[in-house]
C-alpha cells in the first residue's frame, strides 16, 4: 500500500469514527459513555479483571463490556469506558481487552479505533481553542484525561482541519 492510499485509510477511519460519535452524541444528548452504554443495552460488568483494565466481548448475541472493579480512579476507569465502548460501536462482533500501560501506544488496528473514538467520546473539538498555549499535559491535567488521549484528539482535528 502507497503512503498516499495509507493516509487516505486514515483520513477515512477518522472520519468514519467522528462521525459515529457525533451521532451517538446528538441521538442521546450526551458524551457519558456509562450513559451511552446503558442507552445501547451494551451489557456492562465492573469485575475483578486482574492486569487487564477492560474488556469487549460478543457473547450470544450480546455486546458486553467488562471493566476492571480495582480501578480506583474514577477518571482513568471513564476513559476505559469510553474505549470499550468504542469497540462496541466499531467493531461489534469481535471480542478485545485493554490492557494497562499498552493499548494506548497499540498498532493494533481495533485498539487504534477504539483509542480514536474515546478522544472523540470525551474531548470536544473546541479544547484547542479553549485551551489554545496550553501543554498536552496541562490539557490533560485540566480535563482529568490522559496526556495519550488528547495526543489522539489533537491528531484527530490536524487530519481534518489541516
Amino acid at each position: 500500500m502507497s503512503e498516499s492510499d495509507k493516509t487516505k485509510e486514515v483520513i477515512y477511519l477518522n472520519d468514519k469514527i467522528k462521525d459515529n460519535v457525533k451521532k451517538l452524541k446528538k441521538k442521546y444528548n450526551t458524551s457519558n459513555p456509562y450513559d451511552l452504554i446503558d442507552y445501547l443495552e451494551i451489557e456492562r460488568f465492573d469485575v475483578p479483571l486482574g492486569n487487564r483494565l477492560g474488556c469487549y466481548m460478543y457473547l450470544q448475541r450480546s455486546r458486553c463490556i467488562f471493566l476492571n472493579s480495582s480501578i480506583e480512579d474514577d477518571h482513568i476507569h471513564r476513559i476505559v469506558a469510553a474505549h470499550e465502548l468504542g469497540h462496541a460501536i466499531q467493531h461489534p462482533k469481535i471480542n478485545c481487552s485493554f490492557v494497562k500501560n499498552y493499548t494506548l501506544h497499540s498498532k493494533n488496528t481495533f485498539e487504534i479505533e477504539a483509542n480514536k473514538f474515546a478522544a472523540e467520546l470525551l474531548l470536544s473539538d473546541e479544547i484547542l481553542i479553549e485551551y489554545q498555549g496550553k501543554t498536552v499535559d496541562q490539557i490533560a491535567a485540566y480535563l482529568n484525561v490522559i496526556p495519550e488521549l488528547v495526543k489522539l484528539k489533537f491528531l484527530s482535528f490536524f487530519i481534518f482541519y489541516f
